[in-house]
């Protein structure tokens, strides 16, 4: 499955050994007050400026995230919320209370990965559902012990058959993608349910992203943005990223751009750069806040520095035509390059023009058109 957290004891996410996940902090701000400081640009420092051009940039885009069409489950076992039903969805088989101590010590954890599984697989053969929930992580990514699918599996659905919401979430995630058990995303909806009516926020962001995209379920918007909802309301920062975008576009919820920008704030506050690069599209064309071109270039030099590259193409665009900054045909450039090499369209196009005319650099039509 993909980026599942280990099942840690603390209150803190851990990311797998295997894909450390780094987050950078964006400054706080609110809609209405000063967004973040803008960070120095990371490109040359030499100045040279250039005739004034207008190339096309796609101002108006919003990014509706959904983890690039997969399922992604990030399990924190030692949260466990209490049970609770959404009033409209359908109901899931009922699982037996789970059994064994609620949480495990951190401070009793071994270092060592290999006397850490031993420990996990005493307290798991006790019948500890959070323990279970590591043994199954543990085979996944092979931590301490060779990795295994299959048993990964087994140990999730251990843990699962007792009412652990995290190793519910797992398991769904399983069955959607076929690690370890064949590929049935009507099994995949179930384990996704029983975890989500739990309160379990990243199984509510993936039920919600089952209802959006008809998977397994007939699509249903308003079940899309009420699961999305009930996930953001924990601090899900892609659920927060989603129901921004329902409220932008009417999707399953009244149109309301106000209410997009404080989803899209939250989120972004938490370093998610669609997020950030939505609040710069936000600010820099007034879309349910005032306008203000520097705040929107001030956002999107946030989340082009962690490498986003519709972000990068925009902060291109800024310095390109001196939108809310001081005009750099190089620094367009710069900007055009970073997102290029990712393969985005519009900043290799616009490259493709900073060639042809020689706009902050030095005219080349085969860069131009190859």
């Amino acid at each position: 499955m993909d980026n599942l957290v280990p099942p840690a004891q603390s209150h803190s996410i851990v990311s797998p050994p295997s894909s450390p996940n780094s987050k950078t902090t964006c400054p706080s701000s609110h809609v209405g007050h000063s967004p973040p400081s803008s960070p120095s640009p990371t490109c040359s420092p030499t100045l040279s400026y250039s005739p004034h051009s207008s190339l096309d940039h796609n101002f108006s885009r919003l990014y509706l995230s959904h983890d690039d069409d997969h399922i992604h489950s990030h399990i924190h076992p030692s949260h466990q919320p209490s049970s609770s039903s959404s009033p409209s969805a359908p109901s899931s088989p009922s699982c037996s209370p789970r059994s064994g101590p609620h949480h495990l010590e951190h401070s009793h954890i071994p270092k060592d990965p290999k006397e850490a599984f031993r420990w996990y697989m005493d307290l798991a053969d006790q019948g500890n559902a959070q323990a279970q929930c590591h043994i199954g992580w543990c085979y996944e990514y092979g931590h301490g012990v060779d990795r295994d699918e299959k048993l990964a599996v087994e140990w999730f659905k251990k843990s699962a058959d007792h009412g652990y919401a995290g190793a519910q979430c797992n398991l769904s995630t399983c069955y959607e993608h076929g690690k370890g058990v064949p590929r049935d995303e009507t099994i995949a909806i179930t384990w996704c349910r029983m975890a989500a009516e739990q309160g379990h926020p990243h199984a509510q962001r993936n039920l919600g992203y089952y209802y959006r995209y008809g998977k397994g379920v007939e699509k249903d918007l308003k079940q899309a943005a009420y699961w999305f909802g009930k996930a953001a309301e924990q601090g899900h920062v892609q659920a927060q990223l989603n129901l921004g975008w329902c409220h932008e576009h009417g999707e399953g919820v009244e149109k309301n751009q106000a209410k997009a920008v404080e989803w899209y704030l939250k989120a972004a506050e938490q370093g998610h750069p669609k997020a950030q690069c939505n609040m710069g599209i936000c600010y820099e064309h007034g879309k349910g806040v005032k306008k203000d071109v520097q705040a929107g270039v001030k956002w999107y030099t946030v989340a082009a520095e962690q490498g986003y590259a519709p972000a990068q193409c925009s902060l291109g665009v800024c310095y390109e035509n001196g939108r809310g900054i001081e005009r750099n045909d190089k620094y367009a450039v710069d900007f055009y390059k970073k997102a290029a090499v990712q393969c985005y369209p519009q900043a290799q196009r616009n490259l493709g023009l900073c060639y042809e005319y020689g706009r902050g650099v030095e005219r080349d039509l085969y860069q131009a058109f190859k």
